[in-house]
């Protein structure tokens, strides 16, 4: 979910600037990330660190002030750029992921703190549906 939320940023942000994919994407996917019993941490921070990625000059705009004053090539930016987006998967792949399971962000657990099974999961369903009283609470 993680690789996909940087994925998904660096897709947006050829259309949405940095700021309008953290506001609207951010509760979504956080959203997203408890539903599935994971931390949303490390997958808020993939969406920062996707929203950073960028391959063509328009997407930045100093860059598109120096490419428009002609300060710099347009072929040669954008090379350097995608050779930039080839970093950012590597540094996100080798260096951020592993960092993030060594302090266990990836431990994944239910929203209610318990172990992620599936006991453990009917367990928190029934508690959180029935504000912890039991099957007993609807029956009788």
């Amino acid at each position: 979910m993680t690789i996909a939320t940087f994925v998904l940023a660096v897709v947006a942000n050829f259309a949405l600037t940095p700021l309008a994919i953290v506001f609207t994407l951010t509760e979504a996917i956080t959203n997203m990330a408890l539903a599935f019993g994971y931390n949303p941490l490390p997958i808020a921070y993939a969406l920062c660190f996707g929203t950073d990625v960028y391959i063509f000059p328009y997407e930045y705009a100093i860059l598109l002030m120096c490419t428009g004053f002609g300060l710099m090539d347009n072929k040669l930016l954008i090379k350097a750029l995608c050779l930039r987006t080839l970093g950012a998967f590597g540094i996100l792949f080798l260096v951020s992921i592993p960092y993030w399971y060594l302090i266990g962000f990836f431990a994944v657990s239910s929203p209610l703190g318990l172990p992620l099974n599936a006991n453990a999961r009917l367990v928190a369903d029934e508690q959180l549906l029935t504000g912890g009283m039991g099957v007993q609470a609807h029956i009788g």
